[in-house]
């Protein structure tokens, strides 16, 4: 997940995006994007219809999650963030998370309600494990713009069940990520 750079040494401008999950079917969103030296996660989702390690993101493909920067959740759906506590607790991961407050909320009691109902195969993570991933989340509120280590920013523009995040590019226009369409306010 090494940075890329140019021969001058420089971080280049070439965004590289890597899903890790999603794909053609719902479930597991999960995209990698590497850009100007920083690698942001974008959702975190599990496989509905999946249990156990089959319902996660192909996180094999990442060479050291603690080269994650930062993880953007869009919102609380399974499929966009019920593999994010895995994540956080079950790797060497150590950026930092950001969704909407909303998010934030519905997302714990779906998940905790999901442990409960995983039958076939042993939760991917406890009660306790899914707490202490709520806790490392910062909330981000509707129209705030975020500045991440003063080299790049995101901004959150959203409705109540979705978040479009609008990221830097080397064009000078934003790139917008939302794993579903919204509707213009």
């Amino acid at each position: 997940m090494s940075s890329t750079l140019s021969s001058i040494g420089e971080i280049d401008d070439t965004m590289c995006i890597m899903p890790l999950g999603g794909g053609q079917e719902v479930g597991r969103s999960c995209i990698l994007l590497q850009f100007r030296g920083r690698n942001i996660m974008l959702d975190c989702g599990a496989h509905p219809g999946r249990e156990g390690n089959d319902s996660l993101p192909f996180f094999d493909s990442l060479d050291d999650p603690s080269e994650i920067d930062l993880i953007l959740i869009t919102h609380f759906h399974i499929d966009h963030c019920a593999a994010l506590p895995y994540f956080t607790e079950k790797t060497n991961f150590k950026g930092k998370i950001y969704m909407t407050h909303a998010t934030k909320a519905v997302m714990k009691m779906l998940l905790s309600d999901n442990i409960k109902l995983q039958t076939r195969s042993r939760p991917l993570y406890s009660e306790q494990e899914l707490q202490s991933c709520v806790d490392k989340i910062e909330v981000v509120d509707y129209h705030q713009t975020v500045e991440y280590k003063g080299d790049g920013s995101f901004l959150s523009r959203s409705c109540i069940t979705n978040t479009l995040y609008c990221l830097p590019t080397p064009f000078h226009q934003p790139t917008t990520y939302s794993n579903h369409p919204l509707t213009p306010n």
